[in-house]
């Protein structure tokens, strides 16, 4: 424990070290690309994650889902009471009716309810930090990930009317990190992608303060373990469904119709990092002894279980900066700026031989088995493409960049999607329906 809180403080100290660079990143990478793999967080792992559970228990959970879809889609008003309060006074009435939720059960929760006050360890910190070293190549691709999470989080707060300063927000994730640590905390802190969706809620900043003080209140006293044996979880999770769409719904909103290909590029390094969780929770529930003897952070292991599975690995591992990179690189092939392709694909193929794309440790991985410098050749040949292309095309050999009122494939074919109506941004006063209309 000590040694993860070490480590969380180290992961908070990368965080602010990023934040010096945080304005630079977010004006060099596109905002599609940027947000594409914010969504694909949201499809993965808010959307496709919470509805498995959902769909296991279909009688207490199919009713909650779509009173939240009613009162967030189509606007439906239910006499002055909040959607997210019906939804859970509903799924309290089915979880106690259906026997979901039982008194014994309830009554074993209730005996976690006391004190739990704070720990400072700091000194503690600093006694392990030496431990921390053989976990240095983790930590730091978890600081750029969470550091690349917020730099989008404040992009989507943007869209949805919100300017929020990139630097703070980020130091602001690395100080509470660091904070947190010190009083004995493993878990990083970070900006949540739900910004959007809560607005439309009516959530304002008072929101906030609120889920503070809630968190305090709940953590310090053990309630949380009471709250869940008497409000079933399939009656929350729908508010986090609704999130997960709404993330992708507020990207497409700002994606021009000729990128969404690139959008959909862009959704798939996450979808596979969540599928290989699930195959490791499946090996694990199968076989829990032959499980704790696998280290599944290691790349040879998933490449012994055949080329599908050393592919989940390869593509799921730092998913966040791989949707980026393909994404950009989608993004620019699609409009025909070679150049720009071909510096994407040297930064995917520097980023893959350090270990911070297609694996989860840091290192320079140049050695004969493993795939960091075969992803970096990779890269670079095709970023010699892309520049053989360039070069053409400055010669005036193939067709100019593409301008924003092309046609989508090919300007002689008018059955192909017209692209000349850009989606407008999402204004201050956005709701996601429009009584209205």
């Amino acid at each position: 424990w000590k040694v993860g809180v070490a480590a969380n403080f180290v992961q908070g100290a990368v965080e602010v070290a990023f934040a010096l660079i945080g304005p630079q990143i977010q004006r060099g990478v596109p905002i599609v690309a940027l947000l594409t793999s914010l969504a694909s967080i949201g499809f993965a792992f808010l959307l496709t994650g919470p509805l498995l559970d959902e769909f296991a228990k279909p009688m207490l959970s199919l009713v909650c889902i779509f009173i939240v879809f009613l009162g967030y889609f189509s606007g439906i008003k239910w006499g002055g009471v909040p959607t997210s309060v019906l939804v859970m006074v509903v799924g309290v009435v089915i979880g106690w009716g259906g026997a979901y939720l039982t008194p014994d059960n309830l009554k074993n929760e209730l005996k976690n309810v006391k004190g739990y006050p704070g720990e400072f360890v700091i000194v503690d910190i600093f006694q392990h930090a030496g431990e921390v070293t053989p976990y240095i190549g983790l930590i730091i691709p978890v600081g750029l990930t969470v550091a690349v999470g917020t730099i989008q989080c404040v992009e989507l707060a943007r869209i949805a009317g919100d300017e929020y300063n990139i630097r703070w927000s980020m130091l602001g994730d690395g100080i509470a990190t660091m904070v947190a640590a010190c009083f004995g905390s493993v878990f990083g802190m970070t900006v949540f992608i739900g910004h959007p969706a809560f607005k439309a809620m009516g959530a304002r900043v008072t929101y906030n303060a609120l889920t503070a003080v809630t968190f305090l209140i709940v953590c310090y006293t053990g309630l949380s373990s009471v709250i869940l044996g008497v409000v079933p979880i399939e009656s929350l999770n729908p508010i986090l469904l609704f999130v997960g769409i709404i993330v992708c719904c507020d990207t497409l909103n700002i994606t021009p119709k000729r990128h969404f290909p690139a959008f959909i590029l862009g959704l798939v390094p996450a979808v596979v990092n969540w599928t290989g969780q699930q195959a490791e929770a499946v090996l694990r529930a199968a076989d829990s002894e032959k499980a704790s003897r696998i280290d599944f952070q290691d790349p040879d292991q998933w490449r012994a279980w055949g080329p599908t599975m050393h592919g989940l690995f390869l593509l799921g591992s730092n998913y966040l900066v791989t949707s980026i990179v393909l994404c950009c690189m989608m993004i620019f092939i699609i409009d025909k700026r070679w150049d720009m392709a071909a510096f994407w694909s040297l930064i995917g193929g520097v980023c893959s031989i350090f270990g911070l794309m297609h694996n989860i440790k840091l290192g320079f991985w140049v050695k004969r088995k493993n795939f960091g410098w075969r992803f970096c050749v990779a890269y670079a040949s095709c970023a010699i493409l892309f520049m053989c292309l360039h070069l053409a095309q400055r010669y005036n050999l193939i067709a100019p960049p593409r301008e924003k009122d092309d046609k989508f494939l090919d300007p002689d074919n008018d059955d192909l999607i017209d692209v000349t109506d850009e989606k407008p941004s999402i204004t201050a006063d956005h709701k996601f329906y429009d009584d209205d209309v």
